[in-house]
């Protein structure tokens, strides 16, 4: 039995190899096959365009025949037929088998005029003391150390490049008349510097004297600018009582540094004009003349002012509103972004003068600060749609929500509150510095995105700080401190938590009342900047990994009860 399963099992496997070998054979074939197809095509198709070559050389060879016979079958002086007018057709083999194909039409060089559109740029030199002509639009450029002893008149719309490290100098100052406009640029690096000086009753650059400004605008470089006696450092000069002078000033981008005359406004108008002043960007610092404001109007004179951007600084001489009207004038003033300080002297506000109006509405940042016990701001008749960061002679509260868009400092002894509803943010990428208090209220949001400059702190308000504890951080970019020795909880391994160890002995003594107060704190949810939660005390429960081991433990027991029973009833 044993032998004939062998020789049936040998036998089979017997017939398993040859299939195993039928199957290898046929693979190997059809691999073959495979492989050999593609070469003999090639092979074909070698042989194919052969026999094509010869016979299209063939086709070639009868008809240069064919020609020479009826060449010679032409009588001499017998004009050849209307046939043989007609180019000879090449045939597709016939293009196949030249080298380079024929050309059906001649070549054609074509010429188009393109008109020179690229303005031509005029370098400036010394005795350049008229820029422009009417009427027409013309581009210099300013490089290296050029000096202009003369008052430089602008005519029509002038473009000025100050290229990187030029410096130049209009002793005279630059006039920029009415019906013309004078634009300032910098290059990628914003180094070069153009210095303008009048030196009388003319803008630095602007106006002349009893008359009409035209538009001055500035998008980079570095302009210092200086009025005459009652001329603004950039804008209009002095103007008549009865006919009041007005100008155009527009500041982009740049560094500005402006000094009105004894009269006049760092930035706007002369004695007696209209200054009209909008700011979207760049850092300006102005200080107007006596009674000139240092943004807006000179003396007796009006200022209009819109401020969306920038870093804006703005003081005077004496005797006028920071950013406004001058002395016996009125300010209109608008501020929706950016960051501001301005300060007035001599009992006037830092912004605002006489029965104008001041708008605070955006992201903006303002630091106000009046004089002899005048008001940061004058003219409140907006106040209930402001909306922004204001702070009044050291005392500031945010209006409705704001993000900051520019770098802003909280001034030394000043304090800032975060009313409940309101919201100040400062994303990443802004420095806000603190050097005084912001407090913050019970539902209101102070969250910061980025660390906090600055030695100053910020306390946390609750509903009654009268009965409960009230929380104050001292924030810097490295550690915090917390008063009343409740715990918090670090954002980052960079954050230190300290208690203040004056506070112990304060919650030792009302152990009782400050274990209620500082639960009932805990539970208000509120956070520290950067989104620090106050810390919350354990309410006891089980823990996640006690839950796990029991039932490890229950899933065990059940298994060796199991196999307790299966060996019990195998015996």
């Amino acid at each position: 039995m044993a032998n004939t399963r062998n020789t049936a099992g040998g036998a089979t496997r017997s017939a398993a190899q040859k299939a195993t070998q039928s199957v290898l054979s046929l693979a190997l074939a059809a691999a073959l096959a495979t492989f050999l197809t593609p070469a003999a095509a090639l092979a074909d198709d070698a042989q194919s365009t052969d026999e094509q070559a010869q016979i299209t050389t063939n086709e070639q060879a009868q008809g240069s025949t064919s020609a020479e016979s009826d060449a010679q079958d032409t009588p001499e002086g017998q004009k050849p037929s209307a046939q043989s007018d007609t180019p000879e057709q090449l045939q597709l083999t016939d293009v196949q088998s030249l080298e380079t194909p024929a050309l059906a039409t001649p070549r054609m060089s074509i010429s188009i005029d393109k008109p020179n559109d690229t303005p031509e740029v005029i370098p400036m030199r010394e005795e350049l003391t008229t820029w422009g002509q009417k009427g027409t639009t013309l581009q210099f450029i300013a490089e290296g150390n050029v000096t202009i002893d003369a008052r430089v008149e602008v005519w029509g719309d002038v473009h000025l490049t100050l290229a990187d490290g030029a410096n130049l100098i209009c002793t005279g100052g630059i006039h920029v008349g009415e019906g013309n406009s004078l634009t300032i640029d910098g290059q990628a690096n914003n180094t070069g510097t153009l210095t303008a000086t009048d030196k009388d009753n003319n803008a630095g650059i602007g106006g002349n004297a009893f008359a009409n400004s035209g538009t001055v605008t500035i998008n980079g470089g570095t302009v210092n600018a200086k009025g005459g006696a009652s001329g603004a450092g950039l804008g209009g000069g002095v103007s008549g009582e009865e006919d009041p002078g007005s100008c155009s000033v527009i500041i982009n981008g740049g560094i500005v540094n402006a000094t009105g005359g004894s009269a006049g406004a760092g930035i706007g108008s002369g004695a007696d004009g209209n200054g009209n002043v909008a700011i979207t960007g760049g850092t300006i610092n102005a200080m107007g003349g006596f009674c000139g404001a240092g943004i807006g109007g000179g003396m007796n004179g009006n200022g209009t002012v819109t401020i969306t951007g920038g870093t804006v600084t703005a003081k005077t001489d004496g005797n006028a509103t920071g950013i406004g009207g001058g002395c016996n004038g009125n300010g209109y003033v608008t501020i929706s972004g950016g960051t501001v300080n301005a300060t007035g002297r001599d009992g006037h506000a830092g912004i605002g003068g006489g029965n104008g109006s001041v708008i605070i509405d955006g992201n903006a940042f303002v630091v106000a600060n009046g004089d002899r016990g005048k008001s940061g701001i004058d003219v409140k008749t907006n106040q209930n749609s402001w909306r922004g960061v204001v702070v009044e002679n050291g005392s500031g509260k945010v209006y409705g929500n704001v993000a900051l868009t520019t770098d802003a400092t909280l001034p030394s002894g000043s304090t800032l509150t975060v009313p409940a509803g309101s919201s100040l943010t400062v994303p990443a990428g802004v420095t806000f510095t603190n050097n005084g208090t912001v407090n913050v209220e019970l539902d209101g949001t102070f969250n910061t995105e980025s660390a906090l400059a600055g030695g100053g702190k910020v306390t946390y308000l609750k509903s009654n700080p009268s009965t409960e504890p009230v929380y104050v951080i001292r924030s810097t970019a490295r550690s915090m401190e917390l008063d009343d020795g409740a715990a918090v909880s670090a954002a980052s391994a960079a954050t230190e938590v300290q208690e203040q160890p004056e506070k112990q002995e304060k919650a030792q003594e009302k152990e009782s009342s400050s274990a209620s107060g500082n639960s009932a704190a805990k539970s208000t949810g509120s956070t520290l900047p950067g989104d620090v939660p106050l810390a919350q005390e354990s309410t006891g429960g089980i823990p996640l990994v006690g839950i796990f081991i029991a039932v490890g433990v229950f899933i065990a027991a059940g298994l060796f009860i199991a196999a307790a029973k299966k060996r019990s009833a195998k015996n």
